[in-house]
C-alpha cells in the first residue's frame, strides 16, 4: 500500500508504546502501481494501521533521505538505505518538531492483518518531479 503519513498516535507507559496508530493519506489505491509513484488528489483517504507494540518486533524503515540528503539528482535504484527503526522515526517527528519533514513524504507499507510490520520511504526527486 502506498501512502504519505499524516500523523501518529502513541500510547505509551513505562518507557515503551503499547498501541502506535499511523495515519496514512493513500489516496486513490486503485491507480498506484508499485513500479512507480504519482500523486492523486482526487478520493484521498486517510487510514489507521497499528505497528506492533514495543517488545513484539521492531519496524525498520529504510529511508533514502533521511538522516543524510543526497544530492538533487542522485536520486534512484542505486541510492543507499538509510535504515533506521520506527522508534527514530516517530522521534524525528514528534520530538524534533518534524524538522526533516518526514510527514508528508511518500512510503509504502506492508500491511499484514490490519498491522503495518515495513515501511519504506519513497525518495522523489525535486530535479525531476517538483
Amino acid at each position: 500500500m502506498a501512502g504519505v503519513i499524516t500523523g501518529a498516535v502513541l500510547l505509551a507507559g513505562g518507557g515503551t508504546w503499547q498501541k502506535v496508530w499511523i495515519d496514512i493519506d493513500t489516496g486513490d489505491q486503485e491507480f498506484y502501481d508499485p513500479g512507480y509513484w504519482y500523486v492523486r488528489d482526487e478520493d484521498v483517504a486517510i487510514t489507521s494501521y497499528q505497528i506492533p507494540p514495543s517488545g513484539q518486533g521492531t519496524v525498520e524503515v529504510p529511508m533514502y533521505t533521511y538522516p543524510t540528503i543526497p544530492p538533487i539528482g542522485f536520486y534512484g535504484p542505486s541510492m543507499t538505505a538509510q535504515q533506521i527503526a520506527f522508534g527514530q522515526l516517530y522521534d524525528a517527528i514528534y520530538m524534533d518538531e518534524d524538522s526533516s519533514h518526514l510527514l508528508g513524504r511518500y512510503y509504502w507499507f506492508t500491511v499484514e492483518e490490519d498491522i503495518i510490520v515495513a515501511i519504506e520511504e519513497q525518495p522523489r526527486d525535486p530535479y525531476y518531479e517538483p
